[in-house]
Protein backbone atom coordinates (compact mmCIF):
# COMPACT_ATOMS: atom_id res chain seq x y z
CA UNK A 1 0.00 0.00 0.00
CA UNK A 2 3.15 2.29 0.77
CA UNK A 3 4.19 1.70 -2.56
CA UNK A 4 0.75 2.71 -3.96
CA UNK A 5 0.60 6.11 -2.39
CA UNK A 6 3.89 6.87 -3.34
CA UNK A 7 3.03 5.83 -7.23
CA UNK A 8 0.12 7.99 -6.58
CA UNK A 9 1.94 11.00 -4.89
CA UNK A 10 4.62 11.13 -7.85
CA UNK A 11 2.26 10.13 -11.20
CA UNK A 12 2.31 13.31 -13.34
CA UNK A 13 -1.28 12.18 -14.27
CA UNK A 14 -2.20 12.15 -10.77
CA UNK A 15 -0.36 15.81 -10.39
CA UNK A 16 -2.29 17.21 -13.47
CA UNK A 17 -5.70 16.06 -12.35
CA UNK A 18 -5.44 17.81 -8.99
CA UNK A 19 -3.89 20.63 -10.42
CA UNK A 20 -6.81 20.94 -12.32
CA UNK A 21 -8.91 20.02 -10.10
CA UNK A 22 -7.56 22.65 -7.46
CA UNK A 23 -7.92 25.66 -10.07
CA UNK A 24 -11.78 24.87 -10.87
CA UNK A 25 -12.64 24.17 -7.10
CA UNK A 26 -10.63 27.66 -6.10
CA UNK A 27 -12.70 29.43 -9.34
CA UNK A 28 -16.17 27.94 -7.76
CA UNK A 29 -15.47 29.11 -4.44
CA UNK A 30 -14.90 32.68 -5.89
CA UNK A 31 -17.66 32.59 -8.22
CA UNK A 32 -19.81 30.98 -5.26
CA UNK A 33 -19.11 33.30 -2.99
CA UNK A 34 -19.60 36.26 -5.26
CA UNK A 35 -23.23 34.67 -6.43
CA UNK A 36 -23.99 34.27 -2.70
CA UNK A 37 -23.07 37.72 -1.48
CA UNK A 38 -25.16 39.33 -5.04
CA UNK A 39 -28.38 37.08 -4.68
CA UNK A 40 -28.35 38.17 -0.72
CA UNK A 41 -27.93 42.09 -1.54
CA UNK A 42 -30.18 41.74 -4.58
CA UNK A 43 -33.62 40.25 -2.86
CA UNK A 44 -32.64 41.63 0.36
CA UNK A 45 -31.38 45.50 -0.94
CA UNK A 46 -34.42 45.34 -3.23
CA UNK A 47 -36.33 44.63 -0.15
CA UNK A 48 -35.02 47.17 1.60
CA UNK A 49 -35.71 49.85 -0.82
CA UNK A 50 -38.72 49.92 -1.58
CA UNK A 51 -39.82 49.16 2.46
CA UNK A 52 -37.39 52.51 3.18
CA UNK A 53 -38.43 54.57 0.20
CA UNK A 54 -42.46 54.02 1.20
CA UNK A 55 -41.93 54.36 4.65
CA UNK A 56 -39.76 57.80 4.04
CA UNK A 57 -42.45 58.80 1.67
CA UNK A 58 -45.20 58.42 3.74
CA UNK A 59 -43.67 59.74 6.36
CA UNK A 60 -42.63 63.37 5.28
CA UNK A 61 -45.74 63.75 3.42
CA UNK A 62 -47.66 63.81 6.77
CA UNK A 63 -45.39 65.63 9.17
CA UNK A 64 -45.61 68.45 5.88
CA UNK A 65 -49.33 68.59 5.84
CA UNK A 66 -50.22 67.14 9.19
CA UNK A 67 -47.10 69.17 11.33
CA UNK A 68 -49.39 70.31 14.06
CA UNK A 69 -51.20 66.84 14.75
CA UNK A 70 -50.05 65.12 17.88
CA UNK A 71 -49.07 61.58 17.22
CA UNK A 72 -51.92 59.74 18.10
CA UNK A 73 -54.29 61.87 15.42
CA UNK A 74 -51.23 61.52 12.88
CA UNK A 75 -50.81 58.07 12.98
CA UNK A 76 -54.84 57.36 12.97
CA UNK A 77 -55.16 59.31 9.72
CA UNK A 78 -51.80 57.62 8.45
CA UNK A 79 -53.21 53.92 8.69
CA UNK A 80 -56.86 55.25 7.36
CA UNK A 81 -54.93 56.13 4.36
CA UNK A 82 -52.91 52.84 4.33
CA UNK A 83 -53.59 50.90 1.63
CA UNK A 84 -50.59 48.09 1.97
CA UNK A 85 -51.18 46.01 5.13
CA UNK A 86 -50.80 42.66 3.11
CA UNK A 87 -47.59 43.70 2.14
CA UNK A 88 -46.07 45.35 5.17
CA UNK A 89 -47.45 45.97 8.82
CA UNK A 90 -47.63 50.22 9.84
CA UNK A 91 -46.99 50.60 12.93
CA UNK A 92 -46.80 54.54 15.02
CA UNK A 93 -44.08 54.29 18.10
CA UNK A 94 -43.89 56.81 20.45
CA UNK A 95 -40.12 57.47 21.60
CA UNK A 96 -40.54 55.22 24.54
CA UNK A 97 -40.85 51.83 22.00
CA UNK A 98 -44.34 51.85 22.56
CA UNK A 99 -46.46 50.42 19.45
CA UNK A 100 -49.49 52.67 20.08
CA UNK A 101 -51.03 51.90 16.51
CA UNK A 102 -50.71 48.90 14.17
CA UNK A 103 -52.12 47.98 11.05
CA UNK A 104 -52.09 44.25 11.75
CA UNK A 105 -55.21 42.35 13.66
CA UNK A 106 -53.63 41.76 17.29
CA UNK A 107 -52.18 44.22 19.65
CA UNK A 108 -48.51 44.66 20.33
CA UNK A 109 -47.52 44.49 23.92
CA UNK A 110 -43.85 44.33 23.20
CA UNK A 111 -41.29 47.17 22.99
CA UNK A 112 -39.71 48.29 19.76
CA UNK A 113 -36.16 48.80 21.13
CA UNK A 114 -35.51 52.67 19.94
CA UNK A 115 -32.24 53.17 21.24
CA UNK A 116 -30.49 53.00 17.76
CA UNK A 117 -33.61 54.67 16.22
CA UNK A 118 -33.07 58.09 18.10
CA UNK A 119 -30.45 59.86 16.75
CA UNK A 120 -32.07 59.85 13.71
CA UNK A 121 -33.44 63.28 11.75
CA UNK A 122 -36.42 63.87 9.58
CA UNK A 123 -35.82 62.39 6.02
CA UNK A 124 -33.56 59.19 7.56
CA UNK A 125 -34.16 55.82 8.17
CA UNK A 126 -32.95 53.21 10.42
CA UNK A 127 -33.70 49.04 9.51
CA UNK A 128 -34.07 46.07 11.46
CA UNK A 129 -33.79 42.48 10.52
CA UNK A 130 -33.96 39.54 12.72
CA UNK A 131 -36.93 36.73 13.50
CA UNK A 132 -39.86 37.69 16.04
CA UNK A 133 -40.47 35.58 18.78
CA UNK A 134 -43.86 34.93 18.75
CA UNK A 135 -44.41 34.00 15.73
CA UNK A 136 -40.69 32.72 14.47
CA UNK A 137 -40.76 34.54 11.05
CA UNK A 138 -37.71 36.13 9.38
CA UNK A 139 -38.76 39.99 9.89
CA UNK A 140 -37.41 43.31 8.09
CA UNK A 141 -38.60 46.63 9.85
CA UNK A 142 -37.79 50.21 8.59
CA UNK A 143 -38.02 53.35 10.78
CA UNK A 144 -38.22 56.76 10.14
CA UNK A 145 -39.05 60.04 12.90
CA UNK A 146 -42.62 61.10 13.54
CA UNK A 147 -42.46 65.54 13.82
CA UNK A 148 -44.38 67.69 15.02
CA UNK A 149 -44.67 71.75 14.98
CA UNK A 150 -42.00 74.00 13.63
CA UNK A 151 -39.51 73.24 15.71
CA UNK A 152 -39.11 69.38 14.13
CA UNK A 153 -39.58 67.63 16.86
CA UNK A 154 -39.57 64.03 16.95
CA UNK A 155 -42.54 62.98 19.09
CA UNK A 156 -42.24 58.69 17.28
CA UNK A 157 -41.45 56.80 14.59
CA UNK A 158 -43.25 55.82 11.67
CA UNK A 159 -42.40 51.87 11.44
CA UNK A 160 -42.90 49.62 8.51
CA UNK A 161 -42.49 45.81 8.88
CA UNK A 162 -42.41 42.91 6.30
CA UNK A 163 -41.57 39.55 6.46
CA UNK A 164 -39.09 38.03 4.34
CA UNK A 165 -39.37 34.00 4.88
CA UNK A 166 -40.45 34.35 0.99
CA UNK A 167 -37.34 36.18 0.05
CA UNK A 168 -35.22 33.90 2.19
CA UNK A 169 -36.70 30.87 0.93
CA UNK A 170 -36.20 32.25 -2.50
CA UNK A 171 -32.12 33.04 -2.16
CA UNK A 172 -31.82 29.47 -0.31
CA UNK A 173 -33.25 27.79 -3.05
CA UNK A 174 -30.70 29.76 -5.48
CA UNK A 175 -27.66 29.65 -3.13
CA UNK A 176 -28.68 25.82 -3.09
CA UNK A 177 -29.07 25.22 -6.91
CA UNK A 178 -25.41 27.28 -7.45
CA UNK A 179 -23.77 25.04 -5.16
CA UNK A 180 -25.15 21.99 -6.69
CA UNK A 181 -24.49 23.02 -9.96
CA UNK A 182 -20.70 24.20 -8.72
CA UNK A 183 -20.71 20.46 -7.27
CA UNK A 184 -21.88 19.19 -10.49
CA UNK A 185 -19.46 21.09 -12.85
CA UNK A 186 -16.40 20.15 -9.93
CA UNK A 187 -17.11 16.30 -10.61
CA UNK A 188 -17.21 16.96 -14.51
CA UNK A 189 -13.83 18.71 -14.19
CA UNK A 190 -12.25 16.13 -12.34
CA UNK A 191 -13.50 13.30 -14.82
CA UNK A 192 -12.08 15.62 -17.88
CA UNK A 193 -8.84 16.69 -16.00
CA UNK A 194 -8.56 12.64 -15.41
CA UNK A 195 -9.02 12.26 -19.34
CA UNK A 196 -6.17 14.88 -20.11
CA UNK A 197 -3.97 13.59 -17.95
CA UNK A 198 -4.65 9.80 -19.18
CA UNK A 199 -4.19 11.01 -23.02
CA UNK A 200 -0.61 12.64 -21.55
CA UNK A 201 0.30 9.77 -19.52
CA UNK A 202 -0.25 7.19 -21.72
CA UNK A 203 2.36 8.80 -24.48
CA UNK A 204 4.59 9.12 -21.84
CA UNK A 205 4.39 5.64 -20.48
CA UNK A 206 4.83 4.07 -23.98
CA UNK A 207 8.01 6.41 -24.23
CA UNK A 208 8.96 4.71 -20.70
CA UNK A 209 8.66 1.28 -22.15
CA UNK A 210 10.10 1.91 -25.32
CA UNK A 211 13.21 3.53 -23.59
CA UNK A 212 13.16 1.04 -21.08
CA UNK A 213 13.94 -2.03 -24.49
CA UNK A 214 16.50 0.55 -25.61
CA UNK A 215 18.26 0.34 -22.63
CA UNK A 216 18.14 -2.95 -22.88
CA UNK A 217 19.22 -3.54 -26.18
CA UNK A 218 16.32 -4.13 -28.17
CA UNK A 219 17.22 -1.70 -31.13
CA UNK A 220 14.17 -2.68 -33.20
CA UNK A 221 11.30 -0.93 -31.78
CA UNK A 222 9.60 2.72 -32.96
CA UNK A 223 8.15 5.36 -30.31
CA UNK A 224 4.66 5.87 -31.77
CA UNK A 225 4.14 9.50 -32.80
CA UNK A 226 0.47 9.92 -32.04
CA UNK A 227 0.42 14.55 -31.68
CA UNK A 228 2.40 17.03 -33.22
CA UNK A 229 3.48 18.15 -29.72
CA UNK A 230 6.20 18.41 -27.26
CA UNK A 231 5.33 14.31 -26.69
CA UNK A 232 5.31 13.76 -30.23
CA UNK A 233 9.06 15.44 -30.78
CA UNK A 234 10.26 13.52 -27.99
CA UNK A 235 8.91 10.04 -29.45
CA UNK A 236 10.65 11.24 -32.80
CA UNK A 237 13.95 12.28 -30.90
CA UNK A 238 14.10 8.53 -29.39
CA UNK A 239 13.27 7.10 -32.88
CA UNK A 240 16.63 9.31 -34.21
CA UNK A 241 18.50 8.35 -31.20
CA UNK A 242 17.77 4.94 -32.02
CA UNK A 243 18.46 4.84 -35.36
CA UNK A 244 21.69 6.59 -34.69
CA UNK A 245 22.81 3.80 -31.69
CA UNK A 246 21.82 1.43 -34.65
CA UNK A 247 24.10 3.21 -37.00
CA UNK A 248 26.66 3.32 -34.76
CA UNK A 249 26.27 -0.26 -33.31
CA UNK A 250 26.82 -1.14 -37.23
CA UNK A 251 29.77 1.06 -38.00
CA UNK A 252 31.43 -0.70 -34.39
CA UNK A 253 30.58 -3.91 -35.22
CA UNK A 254 32.34 -3.00 -38.84
CA UNK A 255 35.16 -1.47 -37.74
CA UNK A 256 35.76 -4.15 -35.06
CA UNK A 257 35.77 -6.72 -38.44
CA UNK A 258 37.76 -4.41 -40.35
CA UNK A 259 40.64 -4.29 -37.38
CA UNK A 260 40.50 -7.52 -37.24
CA UNK A 261 41.40 -8.22 -40.61
CA UNK A 262 43.70 -5.57 -41.08
CA UNK A 263 45.23 -7.01 -37.61
CA UNK A 264 45.45 -10.19 -38.88
CA UNK A 265 46.69 -9.44 -42.56
CA UNK A 266 50.21 -8.21 -41.34
CA UNK A 267 50.52 -10.80 -38.52
CA UNK A 268 50.18 -13.44 -41.29
CA UNK A 269 52.82 -11.81 -43.21
CA UNK A 270 55.29 -11.48 -40.24
CA UNK A 271 54.54 -15.35 -39.39
CA UNK A 272 54.22 -16.15 -42.43
CA UNK A 273 58.17 -14.66 -42.98
CA UNK A 274 59.53 -15.38 -39.59
CA UNK A 275 59.13 -19.16 -40.33
CA UNK A 276 60.72 -19.50 -44.06
CA UNK A 277 63.56 -16.98 -42.61
CA UNK A 278 63.81 -19.37 -39.48
CA UNK A 279 64.39 -22.33 -41.74
CA UNK A 280 67.13 -20.57 -43.34
CA UNK A 281 66.46 -22.13 -46.87
CA UNK A 282 65.95 -18.70 -49.12
CA UNK A 283 68.68 -16.54 -50.82
CA UNK A 284 70.32 -13.38 -49.30
CA UNK A 285 68.28 -11.16 -51.56
CA UNK A 286 64.28 -12.84 -50.59
CA UNK A 287 66.20 -12.80 -46.54
CA UNK A 288 66.20 -8.70 -47.33
CA UNK A 289 63.03 -9.22 -49.28
CA UNK A 290 61.46 -10.66 -46.02
CA UNK A 291 63.02 -8.84 -43.40
CA UNK A 292 61.80 -5.75 -45.27
CA UNK A 293 58.58 -6.89 -45.54
CA UNK A 294 58.53 -7.94 -41.86
CA UNK A 295 59.22 -4.23 -40.85
CA UNK A 296 57.47 -2.84 -43.15
CA UNK A 297 54.14 -4.41 -41.82
CA UNK A 298 55.21 -4.04 -38.05
CA UNK A 299 55.45 -0.20 -38.82
CA UNK A 300 51.63 -0.62 -39.95
CA UNK A 301 51.01 -2.55 -37.26
CA UNK A 302 51.93 -0.06 -34.55
CA UNK A 303 50.69 2.70 -36.32
CA UNK A 304 47.15 0.73 -35.93
CA UNK A 305 47.47 -0.07 -32.35
CA UNK A 306 48.72 3.79 -31.57
CA UNK A 307 45.46 4.61 -33.61
CA UNK A 308 43.39 2.52 -31.15
CA UNK A 309 45.47 4.16 -27.79
CA UNK A 310 44.35 7.24 -29.16
CA UNK A 311 40.95 6.55 -29.62
CA UNK A 312 40.56 4.99 -26.25
CA UNK A 313 42.13 7.69 -24.70
CA UNK A 314 39.92 10.09 -26.70
CA UNK A 315 36.74 8.20 -25.33
CA UNK A 316 37.86 7.95 -21.73
CA UNK A 317 38.73 11.60 -21.75
CA UNK A 318 42.73 10.48 -20.70
CA UNK A 319 44.26 12.04 -23.25
CA UNK A 320 47.12 14.30 -22.05
CA UNK A 321 47.76 17.38 -24.07
CA UNK A 322 51.97 19.36 -24.19
CA UNK A 323 50.98 22.66 -24.83
CA UNK A 324 53.99 25.23 -26.04
CA UNK A 325 55.46 26.86 -28.56
CA UNK A 326 55.19 25.21 -32.14
CA UNK A 327 56.62 26.96 -35.26
CA UNK A 328 53.39 26.30 -37.07
CA UNK A 329 55.39 26.53 -40.76
CA UNK A 330 58.26 24.40 -40.02
CA UNK A 331 56.27 21.49 -38.30
CA UNK A 332 54.05 21.44 -42.23
CA UNK A 333 57.53 21.68 -43.80
CA UNK A 334 58.37 18.33 -42.16
CA UNK A 335 55.72 16.54 -42.63
CA UNK A 336 56.11 17.43 -46.79
CA UNK A 337 59.68 16.14 -46.14
CA UNK A 338 58.58 13.04 -44.69
CA UNK A 339 56.42 12.38 -47.22
CA UNK A 340 58.91 13.76 -50.38
CA UNK A 341 60.31 10.52 -51.47
CA UNK A 342 56.63 8.71 -51.61
CA UNK A 343 55.08 11.84 -53.48
CA UNK A 344 58.00 11.41 -55.97
CA UNK A 345 57.14 7.68 -56.51
CA UNK A 346 53.58 8.31 -57.06
CA UNK A 347 54.76 11.37 -59.38
CA UNK A 348 52.48 14.03 -57.65
CA UNK A 349 53.02 17.52 -58.31
CA UNK A 350 53.35 19.08 -54.70
CA UNK A 351 52.46 23.28 -54.28
CA UNK A 352 53.05 24.79 -50.87
CA UNK A 353 53.24 28.67 -49.81
CA UNK A 354 53.55 29.34 -45.80
CA UNK A 355 52.62 32.62 -44.91
CA UNK A 356 55.79 34.01 -43.26
CA UNK A 357 53.58 36.16 -40.91
CA UNK A 358 52.56 33.12 -38.89
CA UNK A 359 55.27 32.62 -36.14
CA UNK A 360 54.32 30.53 -33.12
CA UNK A 361 51.03 28.83 -32.46
CA UNK A 362 50.16 27.63 -28.77
CA UNK A 363 49.84 23.93 -29.01
CA UNK A 364 51.00 20.27 -28.75
CA UNK A 365 53.40 19.82 -31.48
CA UNK A 366 53.02 15.90 -31.54
CA UNK A 367 49.59 15.76 -31.62
CA UNK A 368 49.72 18.67 -34.34
CA UNK A 369 51.77 16.93 -36.39
CA UNK A 370 49.84 13.65 -36.22
CA UNK A 371 46.46 16.33 -37.58
CA UNK A 372 48.45 16.67 -40.42
CA UNK A 373 50.09 13.83 -40.91
CA UNK A 374 47.01 11.71 -41.45
CA UNK A 375 44.93 14.85 -43.63
CA UNK A 376 48.17 14.63 -45.75
CA UNK A 377 48.50 11.12 -46.18
CA UNK A 378 44.61 10.93 -47.53
CA UNK A 379 45.45 13.72 -49.69
CA UNK A 380 48.31 11.28 -51.17
CA UNK A 381 46.51 7.79 -50.81
CA UNK A 382 43.52 9.18 -52.60
CA UNK A 383 44.97 11.04 -55.26
CA UNK A 384 46.22 9.26 -58.47
CA UNK A 385 49.41 9.28 -60.28
CA UNK A 386 50.23 12.53 -61.71
CA UNK A 387 47.57 14.48 -59.36
CA UNK A 388 48.37 17.49 -57.66
CA UNK A 389 48.81 18.49 -54.13
CA UNK A 390 48.78 22.01 -52.39
CA UNK A 391 49.26 22.92 -48.81
CA UNK A 392 49.19 26.68 -47.93
CA UNK A 393 49.24 28.36 -44.58
CA UNK A 394 47.72 32.22 -43.92
CA UNK A 395 47.60 34.49 -40.62
CA UNK A 396 44.26 35.90 -40.01
CA UNK A 397 43.10 38.61 -37.84
CA UNK A 398 41.20 36.06 -35.61
CA UNK A 399 44.01 33.47 -36.25
CA UNK A 400 45.86 31.00 -38.50
CA UNK A 401 44.15 29.08 -41.54
CA UNK A 402 45.84 25.84 -42.91
CA UNK A 403 44.17 24.48 -46.30
CA UNK A 404 45.36 20.74 -47.58
CA UNK A 405 43.71 20.72 -51.11
CA UNK A 406 44.21 17.57 -53.78
CA UNK A 407 43.02 16.63 -57.40
CA UNK A 408 41.88 13.36 -55.86
CA UNK A 409 39.14 11.12 -56.45
CA UNK A 410 36.95 13.23 -53.54
CA UNK A 411 34.60 12.29 -51.62
CA UNK A 412 30.64 10.91 -52.54
CA UNK A 413 28.07 13.50 -51.11
CA UNK A 414 26.22 11.23 -49.26
CA UNK A 415 29.53 10.81 -47.01
CA UNK A 416 30.40 14.10 -46.68
CA UNK A 417 28.61 14.18 -43.15
CA UNK A 418 30.12 10.86 -41.77
CA UNK A 419 34.03 11.49 -42.88
CA UNK A 420 34.57 12.65 -39.49
CA UNK A 421 32.53 9.93 -37.33
CA UNK A 422 34.23 7.25 -35.17
CA UNK A 423 34.13 3.78 -36.87
CA UNK A 424 33.18 5.17 -40.76
CA UNK A 425 34.82 3.63 -43.40
CA UNK A 426 34.37 5.30 -46.87
CA UNK A 427 33.44 3.14 -50.48
CA UNK A 428 36.56 3.74 -51.35
CA UNK A 429 39.51 0.98 -51.84
CA UNK A 430 41.85 3.24 -50.10
CA UNK A 431 39.80 3.86 -46.61
CA UNK A 432 41.87 3.22 -43.75
CA UNK A 433 40.12 2.03 -40.58
CA UNK A 434 37.99 4.65 -39.46
CA UNK A 435 39.77 6.18 -36.92
CA UNK A 436 42.34 8.89 -38.36
CA UNK A 437 39.85 12.05 -38.99
CA UNK A 438 37.48 10.96 -36.00
CA UNK A 439 41.26 10.99 -33.97
CA UNK A 440 41.94 15.04 -35.74
CA UNK A 441 39.01 16.26 -35.02
CA UNK A 442 39.00 15.44 -31.16
CA UNK A 443 42.72 16.77 -31.26
CA UNK A 444 41.69 20.48 -33.17
CA UNK A 445 38.62 20.68 -30.73
CA UNK A 446 40.95 20.27 -27.92
CA UNK A 447 43.05 23.08 -29.36
CA UNK A 448 39.67 25.22 -29.60
CA UNK A 449 40.27 24.70 -33.55
CA UNK A 450 37.49 24.06 -36.26
CA UNK A 451 37.91 21.72 -38.98
CA UNK A 452 36.33 22.17 -42.13
CA UNK A 453 36.35 19.47 -45.12
CA UNK A 454 34.90 20.33 -48.87
CA UNK A 455 34.85 17.60 -51.70
CA UNK A 456 33.37 16.90 -55.09
CA UNK A 457 33.31 13.52 -56.62
CA UNK A 458 35.75 13.11 -59.44
CA UNK A 459 37.42 16.34 -58.58
CA UNK A 460 39.06 16.15 -55.39
CA UNK A 461 38.96 17.43 -51.63
CA UNK A 462 39.79 20.36 -49.72
CA UNK A 463 40.72 20.62 -45.94
CA UNK A 464 40.71 23.63 -43.48
CA UNK A 465 41.90 23.80 -40.41
CA UNK A 466 41.58 26.95 -38.38
CA UNK A 467 42.72 27.71 -34.85
CA UNK A 468 42.33 30.70 -32.82
CA UNK A 469 44.71 33.68 -32.33
CA UNK A 470 44.47 33.86 -28.60
CA UNK A 471 44.75 30.25 -27.72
Amino acid sequence: MEGGGDFLRNSIGTRITLSIFIVVFIILLIFEAVFIIGVRQFYYGRALGILSDKAVSIANFYNMYLRYEDLYSKGTKILDNYEEEDRAELQIVDIEGNVLISSAAFLHTEKVDVKSIRTLKAGEFHSWRGRWDLSGQELLAVSTPLIVGNSDTIVGYLRLVSSIDEITAIVKDLILKSVFLSILILVLSLILAALLSGSIVKPIKHLTYVSRNIADGNFDIAAEKKYNDEIGELADTINFMTNEIKKSNSLKNDFISSISHEIRTPLTSIRGWAETLSQGLISEEETRQGIDIIQKESKRLTKLVEELLDFSRFESGRINMNFEKVDLNLLIKDVLKQYKIKFENKNLEIHYYLDEKITFVYGDSDRLKQVFINIIDNAYKFTNEGGKISVSSEHMPNGVKVTIEDTGIGIPSEEMVHVTEKFYKGSSKFSGNGLGLSISKEIIILHKGKIHIYSKEGKGTKVIVEFPANF
